[in-house]
């Protein structure tokens, strides 16, 4: 199956966790416990993160990790190009490491035009729209549980 990489929606997770902290710096720990990502994972995350200019992290007495630009203007392609590199879509679907036109397999064509289309689409979503979807999956699961809650008369 075509997606991003787990330690990519992980570093999402993460980056909408400081995204809804209206700026304010957060410790691992806290964005580890609101993104159910565990903090020794989380901090090496933290750091491809800060070497992208995605998040300042500082240690020590008001420490802690915040983002560096506004969520509006971190996309998803630049999270994943911190967290997997350059070539975040990959340049083979079958994950070869050397395809090329004179030894291609038959999906070249296919992701040879496909993968600048899915590249485009990741630098056309943002942390913003990240957010607001994760806001709005918790809105329909509470709204949910209070249906079923209601419903079952407990």
């Amino acid at each position: 199956m075509l997606s991003l990489s787990t330690t990519t929606g992980y570093a999402i997770k993460a980056l909408v966790c400081l995204a809804e902290n209206n700026g304010e710096p957060m410790l691992i720990k806290d964005i580890s416990l609101n993104a159910g990502v565990p903090a020794p994972y989380l901090a090496k995350i933290t750091r491809r993160l800060a070497v992208a200019e995605i998040v300042n992290s500082k240690r020590g007495y008001k420490g802690g990790v915040q983002l560096r630009r506004s969520p509006a203007d971190i996309t998803v392609l630049d999270i994943g190009k911190a967290i997997d590199g350059e070539d975040v879509v990959g340049s083979c679907l079958l994950g070869k490491v050397f395809c090329a036109s004179l030894s291609s397999c038959p999906t070249h064509p296919f992701w040879e035009k496909t993968a600048p289309e899915i590249e485009c689409e990741l630098s056309r979503w943002t942390l913003s729209d990240m957010a607001a979807f994760s806001r709005q999956c918790s809105a329909d699961s509470a709204e949910t549980a209070g249906g079923i809650s209601e419903g079952a008369g407990i």
